[in-house]
């Protein structure tokens, strides 16, 4: 038998690619890799160059007959400029043949005739570039990059004419942008159209024009945000140099201008697609960039919402003057109207600003805040001052608990607590606080540093009042209830099995009442704490189906708050089990829903109360009537 052979069979170098695969390998930064242009006088044409050369290297015969037709009319540069209506119709027909193998080298010589021609070319860039967009309709991501290469070449050699009428050249690129292109066609025609917007001298007036186009095409939101990007990026994740003069106009164009002499005569933008279109592009410069390069980025967003803050406080001031005088010449002031439309303007700009900083301070858990300082000194700032209005308010409160949750922002106890108690005092809605505070419920640090202004805050809401009672209510003292009830289920879950009684310890929900001195008369239930009476008050309610969600929550509190009366406590919880005992007799629809309560209720009665005075006779005999007739109630309890 013929021994195996030892020798390393070759690697097989042709290897099956996908289309993905094969989009990330094209590369068509044409930058960095084009010689200075010379004089058209001093070398032959750079078109009859190109003719001779793709003879030798393309041979089919779609060039072939190219060639035939142009080869004795380019030859000399005069010979290329007399024959510039020829040449530029012969390519324009060659284009436009099915199925050709001769583009790659058309796409070339579409390039060299638009470097020997220069001015005289440009009044065609339209009928080529018209020409050129059917060819991105394909599979090939060889004719893709060939086609975008062509684009860029165009961009390089006549980008002083293109910029003069920049906006017409935007109009004829920006449908590449809109998503009825497919993804990589939207990015290679964003990196392609970015080299000419760094060359345009005043990008105010034409980032307008951009953003007036999304009202009409908000389609182009994500596309834009894209070219917006290609502009800003640079090499070796930094950004262009161009970054530090651009990015805050961007900015300024999410909200009305500074002054209102610069509104005048100009058109409002579409603010909610220019807020998209930045969203991408914050997004995109995130995974682009490090933290070491995101600096001159959060240079630009600290200044722009500081600046805006500035304003809307200004505003706020000349409102309240204006409604003052309004009531002392008891005669309606329209310029309140003014002010106020001023104010909520002014709000909405500085949360579409918060919200592109929460694109960044949300990325990999913070890891590109490069100045949390100065980030919480602009919070805290934001949070003084008085509530945001709307929607604004609620940015802000998520940017704060953002910022908390980061795990590499490496904030001090002292700027968390001054965070959260600003939060507390701010003068936002329940709601809103209360969302704040369940965000950051999972904080290793919660129950350290953040629990007591919680439970302050608990108090406070219950010592005003109750709201409505609703089951979706997230105000007054049902929101107190829902919110301890999520928080003690996050941090100290109900046993699972009796197994675990032995190692489950309460979460420590020790309220201390706002008022420490007591009256006299008072009595020992109303001494407890406010959120601690308001538990007990459910213990006293008849269990029925509206209000079982509020006796379900009051029962999971219950063992984690420390209550004083152990006797009345004790009378409420037997008389609760007695009455769920025979809710779950009276109703076998509900029955499982009782029978959980029932089995909490007890839990709460052993862990207050000690099992001599638990377990008395009669709740002795209940439990064991239960545990031998009723299977679901042991699958609770056990």
């Amino acid at each position: 038998m013929a021994a195996k052979s030892t020798e390393k069979r070759p690697e097989n170098r042709h290897r099956f690619k996908t289309f993905s695969e094969r989009l990330s390998e094209v590369n068509i930064d044409v930058v960095h890799r084009i010689s200075r242009v010379q004089d058209p006088q001093d070398i032959d044409t750079h078109f009859g160059e190109g003719v001779q050369k793709w003879k030798e290297l393309n041979c089919t015969q779609h060039f072939t007959q190219f060639y035939k037709e142009v080869c004795q009319k380019c030859s000399t540069y005069t010979q290329v400029v007399h024959h510039e209506a020829f040449l530029v119709a012969t390519l324009k027909t060659h284009l436009q043949v099915p199925d050709s193998l001769a583009l790659q080298p058309l796409l070339d010589l579409v390039v060299q005739l638009a470097r020997d021609l220069q001015t005289d070319f440009y009044p065609h860039f339209g009928e080529f570039f018209q020409l050129l967009v059917p060819l991105l309709n394909t599979q090939d991501t060889d004719l893709i990059e060939w086609t975008f290469t062509c684009l860029l070449y165009l961009f390089k050699f006549l980008w002083r004419h293109l910029v003069r009428d920049v906006t017409q050249v935007y109009s004829l690129f920006c449908p590449l942008l809109g998503k009825d292109h497919k993804p990589h066609i939207r990015n290679f025609a964003a990196e392609s159209f970015a080299f000419l917007m760094r060359k345009v001298r005043d990008p105010s007036d034409f980032f307008d024009f951009i953003f007036r186009d999304l009202a009409e095409n908000p389609d182009r939101s994500s596309g834009v945000g894209r070219l917006l990007f290609e502009m800003l990026k640079g090499v070796q994740k930094q950004f262009h140099s161009c970054t530090a003069k651009v990015f805050p106009i961007m900015l300024c164009k999410l909200g009305p201008a500074a002054a209102a002499h610069e509104d005048a005569g100009k058109v409002a933008l579409p603010w909610q697609q220019v807020q998209e279109a930045l969203e991408d592009t914050m997004q995109s410069m995130s995974e682009f960039t490090s933290r070491g390069h995101a600096g001159v980025i959060w240079e630009a967003l600290i200044t722009a919402s500081t600046e805006v803050h500035t304003r809307w406080r200004e505003d706020q001031t000349a409102s309240q003057k204006s409604h003052t005088a309004g009531h002392t010449d008891h005669l309606p002031n329209q310029q309140d109207q003014t002010d106020g439309q001023q104010d909520y303007q002014t709000a909405n700009h500085q949360d579409r600003l918060l919200r592109l900083v929460q694109v960044w301070v949300r990325h990999k858990h913070g890891d590109l805040i490069t100045s949390p300082d100065k980030l919480c000194q602009l919070l805290v700032s934001l949070l003084s001052d008085g509530p945001y209005p709307g929607e604004s308010g609620t940015t802000l409160l998520e940017l704060t608990s953002d910022l908390l949750l980061s795990q590499k922002s490496s904030l001090d106890v002292i700027q968390i607590s001054k965070l959260v108690t600003l939060v507390r005092d701010s003068g936002y809605s329940r709601q809103q606080v209360f969302y704040f505070f369940r965000r950051i419920f999972i904080i290793n640090m919660f129950q350290k540093d953040i629990l007591p202004t919680f439970l302050h805050y608990c108090i406070s809401v219950c010592e005003t009042g109750d709201e409505t009672g609703d089951a979706g209510d997230e105000t007054g003292e049902a929101g107190v209830l829902q919110v301890l009830t999520q928080l003690v289920l996050l941090k100290r879950p109900p046993p699972d099995s009796g197994a675990t009684l032995a190692t489950w310890d309460r979460y420590p929900l020790d309220f201390k009442d706002i008022k420490k001195s007591k009256r006299k008369g008072q009595s020992s239930v109303s001494n407890q704490p406010k959120p601690v009476q308001l538990i007990l008050s459910q213990l006293k309610v008849v269990p029925v189906q509206e209000n079982l969600w509020r006796l379900w929550a009051a029962l999971i509190c219950l063992p984690h708050v420390r209550v004083t009366d152990k006797d009345n406590l004790f009378q409420l919880l037997q008389g609760l089990t007695h009455q769920l005992h025979g809710a779950a007799k009276s109703s076998p629809q509900s029955e499982e829903k009782f029978l959980y309560l029932l089995s909490q209720a007890v839990f709460a009665l052993l862990h207050h109360c000690p099992p001599e005075q638990g377990l008395t006779p009669q709740c002795s005999g209940l439990l064991l009537e239960l545990l031998r007739s009723d299977y679901n109630f042991v699958s609770k309890i056990s």
